[in-house]
């Protein structure tokens, strides 16, 4: 029997086994390594379990040090999915993939500046797609201390994608402003429904990226 795992850090929100469940068509078993840090991590001890594993915040670029990478991906420093190969690990970013799709999407609904928050993986994915889009962007992030400044970049074609932590309250930093449209790369957020409440049809949230994403992974696994 085909034998999937989620490698992640307090991940009992996840959707992935119910994203799998709805796309493939016979049984498999789904494993979750939630871990609290990545000292604790053994990925070839995780083999013996499963065998493709997905691989979620905070770990994706503590992965991509572990494994072999494409070369294409190789300075995204964050992959989200493994397989195993005559004894050795190999690595790819789905997320990009999947990304580039949204992304495009956004692109023909004339978006003409996009703000990015946070600095983690997944703004690091998302900045390489829009430069190489040549889309104008700006990055927000705790890090930078300039996070509370979003209502500086608000106009009628601005696009926001969050891909901050679930830690952080999306909902309360945009409350009362008027974003062109919001990608919320989190889901089953507690701020959801006011979110949606206030912005409608204007914000979506991450479950359209995680059925790509997934999609992209059983092709990569040559499951598809």
């Amino acid at each position: 029997m085909l034998k999937l795992g989620l490698l992640g850090k307090n991940i009992t929100h996840s959707k992935s086994k119910e994203i799998y469940q709805r796309i493939l068509k016979h049984k498999f078993t789904y494993s979750y390594f939630d871990i609290a840090d990545e000292k604790q991590i053994d990925l070839n001890s995780i083999f013996d379990d499963v065998s493709f594993l997905s691989v979620t915040s905070p770990y994706k670029k503590y992965c991509s040090k572990k494994v072999c990478v494409e070369e294409q991906i190789k300075d995204l420093n964050a992959i989200n999915c493994i397989k195993k190969v005559e004894n050795k690990l190999f690595g790819t970013n789905t997320d990009y993939e999947a990304s580039v799709e949204i992304i495009q999407k956004y692109a023909s609904q004339n978006i003409i500046n996009v703000i990015v928050l946070g600095d983690g993986a997944m703004a690091t994915v998302i900045s390489k797609i829009l430069l190489d889009m040549r889309i104008n962007f700006e990055v927000l992030s705790r890090k930078k201390s300039n996070l509370s400044t979003i209502a500086d970049y608000i106009n009628h074609k601005v696009l926001i994608i969050n891909c901050c932590g679930r830690e952080f309250n999306l909902y309360e930093s945009l409350k009362g402003l008027s974003p062109y449209k919001i990608w919320d790369l989190n889901y089953s957020q507690i701020y959801e429904k006011q979110i949606s409440d206030e912005f409608g049809k204007d914000y979506t949230n991450g479950l359209e990226l995680l059925f790509l994403q997934a999609k992209k992974a059983l092709s990569y696994w040559n499951i598809l």
